[in-house]
């Protein structure tokens, strides 16, 4: 696991919560409108943005990041600090792992950015720590749950256990005032075998709900405003898919199911605008790209779409997402090899020409780029 877990009673009275079924969605892939090859089909252009990078605050191993009106937060996974940037890349501060004592943390678990409030999760000090946008220290409280992943509400916290069983077997727990309630139970067999979400929980600005990719399933969960469980969106994956005992003998003993390409899970989920964008990888390396309207109908679906917005050669495996689109994370260097042997495209609709002016010295530097694909 990337975190320390261990296990802990947890000291709550809590009603297992098990009406979800009348509330699911099937998504047949095969049912798409749209086949699509082009990433032109999902989106208009591309904005490149190079972070800042210095000796003093270095970003090692990126991580979760998170794009909030024009502010980035990257988590740095290596030295478990927070660092913050303009919409150009610019470093702004850095919320630095500083130790045990008060209004400091050791390690980020998880973090939550809401208006003007950043919200540390560390799961070996037990505690949650928030500052505004300034980097200046709010409040801090302790915390009983070794989850994941957390989502937080005005008056509730969703807990995500990622298969790890503490006090119950379920996947979710819902806390409000002094009620809660654990959802989803652990499937037999799958207990510990983690898979972690570098985007945790996704939210939808607009409604306050949250959706999480359940790991080894094809199961999406939709968390109301009150944080209470409302959908589950269930993926047919078709010849893609697997049978839940095919999964578990792939993840625990590697043997291989009988079809020549597959895939594990559902690995992102991500509400933008009205929509809904999804991605699902197969174990050819091939990266499927899908499109949902706002009443879960599939709009359309792609694989390994080619790049002829400007012609770069994208690794099309979202990292996170924005107001209007997706977020991929791209080392320098492959910006470079592109330039140097650069394959022509009859416009380009992207900052791509601008941005290796300003930083044509860098691109080889193994620098990390974000890449913002705009709807």
């Amino acid at each position: 696991m990337r975190k320390l877990l261990f296990f802990i009673l947890i000291l709550f009275s809590c009603q297992p919560d098990e009406g979800i079924e009348e509330n699911l969605i099937q998504i047949d892939l095969s049912s798409a409108k749209e086949s699509v090859d082009n990433l032109s089909d999902f989106f208009s252009s591309i904005e490149y943005v190079m972070l800042e990078d210095s000796d003093t605050n270095p970003l090692v191993q990126p991580y979760k990041i998170v794009s909030y009106d024009s502010l980035i937060f990257v988590e740095d996974q290596e030295l478990d600090n927070l660092l913050i940037y303009n919409r150009s890349g610019d470093f702004l501060f850095a919320l630095k792992s500083s130790g045990s004592g008060p209004k400091g943390f050791n390690q980020i678990e998880d973090y939550q950015v809401a208006e003007n409030s950043i919200i540390i999760k560390d799961n070996i000090l037990m505690k949650f720590i928030e500052f505004d946008f300034s980097g200046n220290f709010i409040q801090e409280s302790k915390h009983q749950l070794l989850s994941m992943n957390f989502a937080k509400g005005n008056s509730h916290e969703i807990h995500f256990f990622n298969n790890v069983i503490q006090n119950e077997p379920y996947n979710f727990l819902t806390i409000s005032g002094s009620d809660s309630s654990y959802s989803i139970p652990i499937k037999k067999g799958f207990e510990d075998i983690v898979f972690v979400h570098q985007s945790g929980f996704t939210r939808n600005r607009k409604t306050s709900e949250n959706f999480l990719s359940l790991p080894f399933s094809y199961d999406v969960f939709n968390f109301g405003y009150e944080g209470e469980l409302k959908k589950r969106i269930r993926f047919n994956l078709n010849s893609l898919g697997l049978s839940e005992e095919e999964r578990l003998l792939f993840e625990n003993q590697r043997q291989e199911p009988s079809q020549r390409e597959f895939s594990l899970m559902i690995r992102s989920f991500y509400p933008v605008g009205e929509n809904f964008f999804f991605n699902y990888t197969s174990n050819l390396q091939n990266s499927y790209l899908g499109l949902l309207d706002s009443d879960y109908s599939l709009s359309k679906i792609g694989k390994n779409p080619t790049n002829d917005l400007d012609g770069v050669p994208l690794i099309l495996v979202p990292w996170s997402y924005h107001e209007e689109g997706l977020i991929l994370k791209l080392p320098s260097r492959r910006i470079a090899a592109y330039i140097s042997n650069r394959s022509p495209v009859e416009e380009i609709k992207s900052n791509l020409v601008s941005f290796v002016k300003a930083h044509r010295d860098e691109l080889n530097s193994d620098r990390h780029v974000l890449v913002f694909l705009n709807r």
